[in-house]
């Protein structure tokens, strides 16, 4: 449909060696790229974190809360077709699945929106696959394409198997 509207805006909460430092329910956090790894330290040495994984899951939750807060605000403004909301996908996730061992096994990938009705909602999926295939789908219900006018199946690494993933799309 050349009359649909999709939008897309990149965000990026973090960079790869965050220094941020959260302060929740009164308390002053250690790094948070520290905390991912359970030590004070940014690579494979340092002293342990006492409750590292707990205190990782008190940032999840205030992140979650953002996610929650951009969903609701995309949800306000109308468009001709529904929502804001409707016509884009907002993406929470993560670079990594397990921050000690910059695992990249079961890492989740929230979407909300159907980008105009290209994407399925209100559904999980096991995808089971790499990282290239999820952002070539999101590339695809965006309506970005080759130049032929075929959906983007090849993005990222060469050395990865390219395609989509088809649970996720309407069509």
């Amino acid at each position: 449909d050349l009359h649909r509207r999709r939008h897309s805006f990149p965000t990026r909460r973090s960079s790869d060696l965050d220094g941020t430092r959260y302060r929740i329910n009164g308390q002053t956090l250690p790094r948070y790229h520290q905390i991912s790894h359970r030590i004070f330290g940014d690579y494979a040495v340092g002293d342990p974190i006492p409750d590292a994984a707990a205190k990782h899951h008190m940032i999840d939750r205030e992140h979650g809360k953002l996610f929650a807060h951009l969903l609701a605000r995309l949800s306000l403004y109308t468009t001709e077709t529904g929502t804001l909301l409707d016509d884009t996908v907002a993406v929470w996730c993560n670079d990594l699945a397990t921050g000690p061992t910059h695992g990249r096994n079961n890492l989740p990938w929230v979407c909300a929106g159907s980008c105009g009705g290209a994407l399925r909602t209100g559904q999980y999926i096991d995808g089971n696959t790499t990282h290239n295939k999820f952002l070539n789908t999101i590339l695809t219900a965006v309506g970005l394409t080759t130049p032929a006018g075929d959906p983007i199946t090849n993005f990222g690494d060469p050395g990865l198997a390219p395609g989509l993933i088809d649970a996720m799309l309407t069509a």
